[in-house]
């Protein structure tokens, strides 16, 4: 068997580079892919981070730009505010201070700053701040108080102080930050209005007066301790009821202050009333006044005083009794001098012009009648017997003799008499006066009959006059007549006319009163009636 001849044969590297190199080349080729992929999306990302802080940067930038707009903007506010801003160290050094501050203070800045705050606190209220400041800086909240400082001129300034520590994150720095305010305006309008209403109390107190308040919202009165007391009001059962409030006033009063109460309340109108208090004790006179206070229209109330003004009312009464008894003393001198008067002129007249008419009249009579013509000589006697009959009416007029010597009854009689005439009738008609009244009534009532008949005869064109006298508890006078009467609506003008005031004041000496009752065409009634008269 022959043996196999097998060959060996060497491999050829120049073949197999070929393949070799394209393998190398496609791996090559794969891995720079792939690395330019990468490259590709590296730089996508840093593209993006770029865009991100492009945006990031922009974002800071308008960030820095408000920060700085919102820096100048506090700045502004911090140095031109109307408040006085303080910062503080934690030892209480003033670190900044804005305008308002320095002017409250009337320092310059570089005067404040570096300074101890406290070295411009009056010493009165150095320990106020020193709790203030200790307060602040060991709570982290803000506190407040009210401080009295002192200016470099020397004036005092009030100062209501608000303050707040800011504690540093990273560090242990406290700084306190507090505004003042200054109140020395408001301090001083309350200092006034402290002694005002000091002032007010005590002449609350002393002219027996308190306050009272409507409230609008609930509809009751509320009232303070002093009213308790003028009232009668119990303070314990008293709730401010309304009503309860109305049952303090007497009955007889009640009802119109409750009517003007409600309409002042209704219509917003002053309160300005004067009623009797229901009281047991003693009689009682209050005066009650009132305004509205209206700061808006939840906020309104109607606030006064009532006062005690029943010791008032009793001397004004006493005063205008006593004015009343002054008129009348004064008026009955008037009278009494007046009547002592004509009593002398109706003596003069009688005593005198009287007796010399009847001389003359005797004298004519023994003249012998042949001497003279008959004619002439009865025209003279004539006249001298009107001059005696004229003479002695007016003495009867100004002081009737007959009134002194038999009465009234027959002096009203005679003077009826003697003013009647053809035209006019006078009747008379007196009861009752069986016993002399003093002189001086019946003078005066003489002059109250005598001066209604002379007013009748004078504008009545009456041809009937009446003339009553009627003695009772008192004395009381009605003259009528069927004269043409006239309009009480305008009775002011009539009344001058009549002459009739002198006629009021007589009768005001006896606590009389005096009515006059007339209407066109159906005459004339007045009647008067004095008061109690004694015999």
């Amino acid at each position: 068997m022959k043996k196999r001849k097998t060959s060996n044969p060497e491999i050829d590297l120049n073949n197999l580079q070929i393949p070799f190199k394209k393998l190398l080349s496609s791996a090559e080729q794969e891995l720079e892919l792939k690395n330019k992929a990468e490259r590709n999306k590296l730089l996508q990302e840093l593209q993006v981070h770029q865009i991100e802080l492009e945006m990031q940067n922009d974002e800071l930038r308008r960030a820095n730009e408000e920060l700085e707009m919102q820096r100048i903007k506090f700045t502004g506010i911090y140095e031109l505010a109307p408040v006085g801003y303080f910062i503080l160290n934690q030892s209480g050094i003033v670190e900044e201070v804005n305008t308002a501050g320095s002017v409250l203070l009337d320092f310059d800045k570089s005067i404040i700053v570096k300074r101890s705050f406290q070295s411009f606190i009056a010493q009165d209220y150095t320990d106020t701040f020193y709790r203030f400041f200790k307060e602040i800086k060991s709570q982290n909240e803000r506190k407040s108080c009210q401080l009295e400082l002192i200016t470099q001129q020397k004036n005092i300034v009030y100062a209501q102080v608000e303050g707040i520590a800011i504690h540093g994150i990273h560090t242990n720095r406290v700084d306190c930050y507090i505004a003042l305010i200054d109140i020395t305006e408001r301090k001083e309008a309350v200092q006034r209005l402290e002694v005002t209403k000091e002032r007010l109390e005590l002449a609350l107190e002393a002219s027996e007066a308190g306050t009272w308040e409507y409230d609008y919202k609930t509809g009751k009165i509320l009232l303070d301790d002093s009213n308790y007391q003028i009232c009668g009001i119990d303070k314990h059962e008293y709730q401010g009821d309304y009503h309860h409030f109305l049952d303090a006033i007497h009955p007889t009063d009640r009802l119109a202050v409750d009517n003007y109460l409600r309409t002042c309340i209704n219509q917003e109108k002053e309160v300005n009333i004067e009623f009797s208090i229901n009281k047991t004790d003693k009689p009682c006179v209050v005066s009650m006044r009132g305004h509205h206070i209206k700061r808006s229209d939840e906020n309104q109330r109607l606030v006064g005083t009532i006062m005690d003004i029943s010791e008032k009312r009793r001397l004004e009464n006493e005063a205008e009794k006593f004015k009343i008894e002054q008129q009348r003393n004064i008026t009955a001198a008037i009278i009494n001098t007046e009547a002592t008067e004509r009593k002398r002129i109706s003596d003069s007249l009688h005593d005198g012009v009287c007796q010399l008419l009847y001389g003359i009249k005797l004298n004519l009579q023994q003249l012998n009648a042949a001497d003279f013509n008959e004619g002439p000589l009865n025209n003279i006697k004539s006249l001298v017997d009107l001059s005696i009959k004229e003479a002695r009416n007016i003495s009867f007029e100004l002081a009737p003799s007959i009134l002194n010597d038999f009465g009234l009854t027959i002096t009203i009689e005679e003077i009826g008499r003697r003013l009647s005439t053809d035209k006019l009738s006078i009747q008379t008609s007196v009861k009752g006066l069986h016993k002399r009244l003093d002189l001086s009534v019946e003078i005066s009532i003489f002059r109250m009959v005598q001066e209604l008949i002379n007013n009748a005869i004078k504008h009545a064109e009456a041809t009937l006059i009446r003339v009553e006298v009627r003695k009772m508890k008192g004395v009381e006078i009605v003259v009528s007549d069927n004269g043409i009467g006239f309009d009480q609506k305008g009775i002011e003008i009539p009344l001058k006319g009549m002459g009739l005031s002198n006629l009021k004041s007589k009768v005001a000496i006896y606590k009389g009163v005096m009515e006059i009752d007339s209407l066109p065409g159906r005459g004339t009634c007045v009647k008067i009636l004095l008061g109690k008269i004694t015999d």
